[in-house]
């Protein structure tokens, strides 16, 4: 019985010596190497080929000068196959490019000489994540539009623009249809309608 005793004591202080100097115990996990939320970029990504995929904007096509702007993008898998794109933003806004210009009088459609970039950052680290689109699916990409929170219109007037977005991948090259919308003053959004 006291053998037993002495054996059980001495496995007990063997496991608290282990678990002390880190020897087959489980450690912790360091910080840099927990889960971010995705992997980091890659050198370069395979090109996607023979997939049917839309990028479209919806939404309002109507914004308040001075006000928060947002515009959804999605991108939706009409093909028959699931579409894996490899390098997908984990910051999901990361993922479009949304480019502007003005619409002068006399204008019906956009020059594509005057096509301007909306400056944004891709968030630090860029990380990536696998995006599946199984048949028939989409996913929702929101785009601050901060041209709109910073401009100003006269009362009674409004400024339209031409928008088109873009995937900012290079597995894939895709870009949406060509909209119009409209940025009017606070008062013209509130005033009835005659």
């Amino acid at each position: 019985m006291k053998l037993l005793t002495v054996s059980a004591g001495l496995i007990a202080l063997c496991a608290v010596f282990c678990c002390c100097c880190g020897v087959g115990c489980v450690s912790e996990v360091e910080k840099e190497d927990q889960w971010l939320g995705g992997v980091l970029e890659q050198q370069e990504y395979p090109p996607l080929e023979n997939v049917r995929l839309s990028l479209d904007m919806l939404g309002t096509r109507e914004f308040v000068a001075g006000e928060p702007a947002r515009i959804p993008f999605t991108l939706r898998n009409y093909d028959s196959k699931t579409v894996r794109i490899a390098e997908w933003y984990a910051n999901e806004p990361d993922n479009v490019k949304v480019y502007c210009q003005v619409w002068l009088p006399g204008m019906d459609e956009p020059d594509d000489d005057l096509w301007l970039p909306l400056e944004f950052e891709v968030k630090q680290p860029a990380l990536r994540y696998p995006l599946e689109l199984t048949p028939g699916s989409s996913t929702v990409v929101n785009k601050e539009l901060t041209f709109v929170e910073n401009l100003v219109v006269s009362p009674g007037m409004e400024r339209r623009y031409f928008l088109r977005g873009e995937l900012n991948l290079t597995s894939i090259k895709l870009s949406s249809p060509v909209i119009a919308i409209s940025v009017r003053a606070p008062e013209s959004m509130s005033a009835p309608k005659k």
